[in-house]
């Protein structure tokens, strides 16, 4: 009788998902966390929605970048909405050694930017000496504001076209980034194919600026600057549909350094990772600087990049051909060593890939989602697999709390829409709520034309927490599709916390019970449950029953369904070792293992599957 171990014992590591079927260990995750202890799955911590109160917000936009200054006097965090304004926590102390607080405020200064676009501390004040910062906000309108230009702590509204008294920047364009290059000490701006700059030669002069200090080609618009040590890096996008470029400038020569291409029409975002630029193209796909290029990052033989699809012949080209959304300022480097994206859903849906926080590790080339963006305050909740819009991430350094994630995003409470939006932070180490997760393992292979796969055993630490739980679940068919052959799914409407209606087209494929449920937009997000009963016909009406109680009784969402069969439930909280009987003969198998329990107690090591391939092929 074979016998596999999963992680493999000369791999010893959870690898993956990476793209097609057949390498690494992993196939999906959601709200999985592989880089806590390494070797062992473990449940990642919940998003708290710290600031959900629609009356602190003027409109309804995502938060797209955050930051810590006291331009103002106080010592406190910001967030920029581009449809909006500016919105800061509200504690009139200064926040020092704490985390962001749980009340913020849009910003009522006379002359704050009501349409901002991106945001920078870009030197002090230095006139007065006051040691204030001077936060430089750019605006839809092709100004720039300034708060704490003259050491009184007051917004200065038109301080590009007014106060320096400089041509507009350009009109209708998505992007107008701002970066501070502290290697020259100058602040940069990009809008359309220029870049702007604004200079202090010292702390005791006042700031001087350069119109079009920059020109780049005119096929091109600026989306995102960052820098590293001694370089800044200004990302493209191409406006006719050709390849989006990055370019390399010391902030000092006449023109740029460099300029090279990014595989994409988009170069979405990038960070400097410990001096070294990582970028993220509109493909999924990760680029690293060899030197005289960006490339495709490698590791273990395999291309890093979103899982996009699992099948290269739903898009055009390869697995990455589907484009993803993240906000410029949405991906952040964690003390941890980390890279952290938040990332909404594909433009066209993907088996495998589901909005949310994804997690790169560039050492190892492990890329997962790792955390959701979830509705509510305290209360349990497990996240979202779609977003209305995608928001900034900020990392809260260590030294100050554990809850190191700050992000914002838009989340609809309803299958088609009711956008809310919100302000998200990590929960703490010490939490004791119970949360969900789940992981997928890659397709695993038949020795022979066909296996019957028998016995699996999970080796896992003993359970102490009241309600932890692993329920696995494994497939030897293929995922259930709609006509067009993507991920069935489809708008529901609950009736009661243990019924649904839905309707799926005559074309789709057909639901059998037993079959899983994933809610992953609107009420319930998150609810993993299987089918009981179904009354009604396929292609019309049809009235579900599940096998889970859901939170919120009535209400729309957006389900996805698949055939898993539900092997059992492990509960017993003296065991460390337990075991299930699969009972599926197929070409493949794949596994699927919920995790229920608090984040820090769930820990799962490997999976250890038996069959028999001792078998008679028959048609």
């Amino acid at each position: 009788m074979p016998t596999r171990i999963i992680p493999p014992k000369e791999l010893q590591r959870w690898s993956g998902p990476y793209l097609g079927n057949y390498y690494g260990v992993l196939w999906k995750t959601s709200n999985i966390d592989l880089d806590r202890s390494e070797g062992k799955i473990m449940l990642s911590k919940r998003f708290e929605r710290i600031e959900d109160t629609v009356s602190d917000f003027t409109g309804d936009g995502a938060f797209t970048a955050f930051l810590r200054c006291n331009a103002d006097s106080t010592d406190r965090y910001w967030a920029l909405r581009d449809t909006g304004g500016l919105s800061k926590t509200d504690s009139t102390q200064p926040e020092n050694a704490t985390l962001p607080s749980d009340s913020w405020d849009t910003d009522a200064l006379d002359s704050t930017p009501i349409t901002p676009k991106d945001m920078a501390v870009v030197g002090n004040d230095s006139r007065n000496d006051s040691g204030k910062n001077k936060l430089f906000v750019t605006t839809d309108s092709g100004d720039i504001a300034c708060l704490n230009d003259s050491g009184n702590s007051a917004w200065t509204g038109s301080w590009w076209i007014t106060k320096q008294s400089q041509p507009a920047l350009t009109a209708n364009v998505l992007c107008r980034p701002i970066d501070y290059f502290p290697f020259v000490k100058i602040g940069v701006v990009g809008s359309g194919n220029l870049i702007h700059t604004i200079t202090r030669t010292s702390d005791t002069v006042n700031d001087t600026v350069s119109y079009a200090r920059l020109t780049l080609p005119k096929s091109l618009n600026v989306r995102h600057c960052f820098h590293t040590s001694n370089r800044e890096w200004i990302l493209t996008d191409h406006k006719y549909g050709g390849i989006g470029q990055v370019v390399e400038w010391d902030g000092s020569s006449i023109t740029y350094n460099n300029i090279y291409d990014v595989h994409a029409v988009s170069a979405l975002t990038g960070v400097d990772y410990y001096g070294s630029p990582i970028i993220l193209n509109s493909n999924g796909q990760f680029l690293e600087f060899s030197g005289g290029s960006l490339v495709p990052m490698i590791r273990n033989g395999q291309q890093i990049a979103f899982p996009l699809s699992s099948d290269a012949s739903l898009v055009s080209g390869s697995d990455t051909a589907m484009s993803v959304s993240v906000s410029p300022r949405g991906m952040t480097v964690g003390e941890d060593r980390l890279i952290y994206i938040n990332v909404a859903q594909a433009n066209v849906a993907s088996e495998r890939y589901l909005a949310g926080v994804w997690c790169l590790n560039p050492l190892s080339g492990r890329l997962y989602k790792k955390y959701s963006l979830g509705k509510w305050g305290d209360s349990v909740d497990y996240g979202y697999g779609q977003i209305a819009t995608p928001g900034g991430l900020y990392w809260v350094p260590s030294g100050l709390t554990s809850r190191n994630l700050l992000a914002g995003g838009v989340i609809n409470t309803a299958a088609a829409g009711t956008p809310q939006t919100g302000i998200w932070l990590l929960e703490a180490d010490t939490s004791t709520t119970l949360t969900k997760g789940y992981f997928i393992t890659q397709y695993i292979q038949a020795d022979q034309i066909q296996e019957a796969w028998d016995t699996l055993y999970l080796r896992f630490k003993r359970f102490t927490a009241t309600g932890s739980q692993f329920i696995v679940k494994a497939r030897g068919v293929n995922p259930l599709q709609l006509a067009d052959r993507r991920p069935l799914q489809g708008t529901i409407t609950f009736t009661a916390a243990t019924t649904f209606t839905v309707t799926l087209a005559a074309g789709d494929d057909s639901l059998a019970v037993g079959d899983e449920v994933e809610v992953i937009n609107g009420v319930n997000s998150g609810l993993l449950a299987h089918i009981t009963v179904i009354a009604g016909a396929h292609a019309a009406l049809q009235t579900i029953t599940i096998d889970e109680t859901a939170t919120t009784a009535a209400g729309t969402a957006v389900a996805r369904f698949d055939r898993w069969k539900k092997l059992g439930i492990l509960n017993n909280d003296t065991k460390y070792i337990s075991s299930l009987q699969a009972g599926i003969t197929s070409s493949f198998i794949q596994l699927k293992v919920e995790i229920r329990g608090a984040a820090p107690e769930m820990e799962l090591s490997s999976i250890i599957l038996n069959s028999d391939t001792n078998l008679q092929y028959k048609k």
